[in-house]
């Protein structure tokens, strides 16, 4: 994907998503509001962000897409956090950024909210 020859990402992936985690987790409460809700009506399913537009009136575009819906991203790493998140204590969030570009993160929610990333590699970021 964006690895180096070292076999590590760049700076650039790293600190877009440390930005992203930061973002998700000062919002996180309407998150896992949205995912909680969207579980009930449709199952599992994802969060989406739409990043490229926003309004200051209006904010951003967000909407909880089941499974089914997902399938036309082509992610194969969306769908597996979404086949394995724990709808009780985690939500998953997919960033729709420019250039036809996704991050997505699966996260835990509860009394000691911390934000797991998961990524290839299996890479964890803690936030506390």
């Amino acid at each position: 994907m964006y690895e180096d020859e070292r076999g590590s990402l760049p700076d650039w992936t790293e600190r877009e998503r440390l930005r992203d985690l930061i973002w998700i987790k000062g919002n996180s409460s309407t998150f896992w509001s949205i995912a909680q809700q969207g579980y009930k009506e449709f199952g599992p399913g994802v969060v989406a962000i739409e990043t490229t537009s926003y309004s200051a009136d209006k904010g951003m575009k967000c909407a909880y897409l089941s499974q089914e819906m997902t399938e036309e991203f082509d992610n194969m790493g969306l769908q597996q956090m979404i086949e394995e998140y724990d709808p009780q204590e985690e939500y998953v969030v997919t960033l729709l950024k420019a250039g036809d570009r996704q991050s997505s993160y699966r996260l835990r929610y509860g009394r000691h909210e911390e934000l797991v990333m998961r990524k290839p590699g299996e890479i964890r970021v803690y936030l506390n």
